[in-house]
């Protein structure tokens, strides 16, 4: 993926859940799982610096707007 590409959280963890999941954890999957499952619920802070930890560790080189 592209640097200045931009997705949104669900986009990110439906890439990670069904691309890169590779060694994913249980709590990880499940919280991506949740995420995808409800995409107008708003991230806390806490929640979108995970996502974003767990976009790094994939290996996603784009932009998250969570």
């Amino acid at each position: 993926m592209n640097v200045a590409t931009k997705l949104s959280p669900r986009d990110a963890a439906k890439e990670i859940l069904w691309n890169r999941n590779d060694g994913l954890s249980w709590k990880a999957a499940q919280f991506l799982g949740q995420v995808v499952g409800l995409p107008d619920r708003p991230l806390s802070p806490a929640q979108s610096d995970w996502l974003k930890t767990l976009t790094e560790r994939a290996g996603i080189g784009a932009e998250v707007d969570a």
